[in-house]
């Protein structure tokens, strides 16, 4: 089996940066593990998403037990990391909804749909997985022939179309891009479904949508990208040694001009997993997002959120912005091997 060939220093860097992940992660668990902590008594907000709205003090005692929430919270914290110490039916803690450990894969057990969380997630996150791919495959196309078209057409109406439908894309809701497209492309013309996902016809509206929402701020980077480097008399220098001109615009000149793009690229994978969401609720897509909201309607105004799928989701979110600025970080250091990582760091 053949490797890619990576420039000098870069297997240290990303031993580095992997290496960096671990306090990261750990600072990251932390924080999601608080979540429930904060939101007041979580025997409550157990006996809430239950439907138990106005829970007697036995009812909470019974429940504190039951979940281990009678323990210190560092405790707690120790338990929902690793799973131990284990449950201590001794104590009228259940080894049912107790968790095994998050470093073990265990997110807890769902008060409202009485499953494992990751098992609810394992059946959501491919759905998720394949929204965000279509739509970062739609914003990569639309952002680079975008730009690239703008740029060589500079002053045009070319450039000026390119610019527009950027702007649309970046001042318009998600929400609003999706009911319109459902109002027109499903129920107006009835060329496409608007809501669930049975097969590839229902990906296109919703990928869309996301996508073009994501597409304006790189077709806007790749455009002032390209003309700085066009600058640099890339076309002169192509005719002078025979080159043709569009060889050169697209094997050199775009390689330096896409370095930038694909920065912003992964740094703007977070607001990704942001719309994803609001893009699920809009078209009903069975994945993540809806099951996050479904965790997060709780009974009484609000009140009784299922908050470890909350915590489930709010990890998996954080978890892969984390990991996209590693990519992010990775590309970089690909595509300008000039830059010294196996000495700077």
């Amino acid at each position: 089996m053949r490797f890619i060939r990576l420039p000098g220093g870069m297997y240290g860097f990303i031993i580095k940066r992997l290496l960096l992940l671990i306090p990261i992660f750990f600072v990251v668990s932390i924080l999601v593990f608080m979540l429930l902590q904060l939101t007041g008594d979580p025997a409550r907000q157990v006996l809430m998403a239950q439907g138990i709205l106005e829970p007697s003090p036995e009812q909470l005692e019974a429940v504190r037990y039951q979940y281990g929430y009678h323990r210190p919270v560092y405790i707690q914290y120790i338990r929902w990391l690793t799973g131990y110490p284990s449950a201590d039916p001794n104590q009228g803690e259940d080894p049912r909804v107790m968790t095994r450990g998050l470093l073990r894969g265990d997110l807890g057990y769902s008060h409202k749909f009485q499953r494992p969380v990751q098992a609810l997630m394992l059946e959501k996150i491919p759905n998720t997985l394949v929204l965000m791919g279509a739509a970062f495959m739609v914003s990569l196309a639309m952002g680079l022939f975008l730009g690239v078209i703008a740029a060589l057409r500079r002053k045009t109406w070319a450039d000026y179309t390119g610019m527009g439908v950027a702007l649309f894309g970046v001042s318009i809701p998600n929400f609003w891009q999706g009911m319109m497209a459902i109002l027109i492309f499903a129920v107006l013309l009835g060329w496409l479904p608007g809501e669930g996902y049975y097969g590839l016809k229902w990906l296109i509206l919703p990928a869309l949508t996301l996508g073009t929402a994501q597409a304006g701020s790189l077709a806007r980077m790749t455009r002032s990208s390209m003309l700085d480097v066009l600058r640099q008399d890339y076309i002169r220098t192509a005719r002078a040694k025979g080159l043709r001109e569009r060889a050169v615009i697209y094997t050199h000149a775009l390689k330096n001009a896409i370095i930038p793009v694909v920065t912003l690229l992964f740094l703007r994978l977070p607001y990704l997993f942001g719309g994803t969401v609001v893009i699920e609720v809009v078209f009903k897509w069975p994945g993540m997002g809806t099951l996050l909201v479904k965790g997060g309607m709780g009974a009484a105004g609000g009140m009784g959120k299922d908050w470890f799928i909350i915590q489930g989701g709010v990890l998996m979110f954080l978890v892969l912005a984390v990991l996209a600025n590693l990519l992010c970080d990775i590309a970089y250091a690909y595509l300008n091997p000039k830059i010294r990582y196996g000495e700077g760091g």
